[in-house]
């Protein structure tokens, strides 16, 4: 999800280097329901 504020938004750079993994923020809903994983960075 596409938040207004975030923290910790590098958390997610360990996962994005991993082969076959696509990370990419959203604000559809759509996206997040059809996604294997949805992580809210900073929670």
């Amino acid at each position: 999800m596409h938040l207004r504020r975030l923290s910790n938004v590098t958390d997610v750079d360990a996962l994005a280097a991993e082969p076959g993994v696509a990370v990419r923020r959203t604000s559809s809903p759509v996206v997040v329901a059809r996604s294997d994983l949805a992580v809210v960075a900073g929670t």
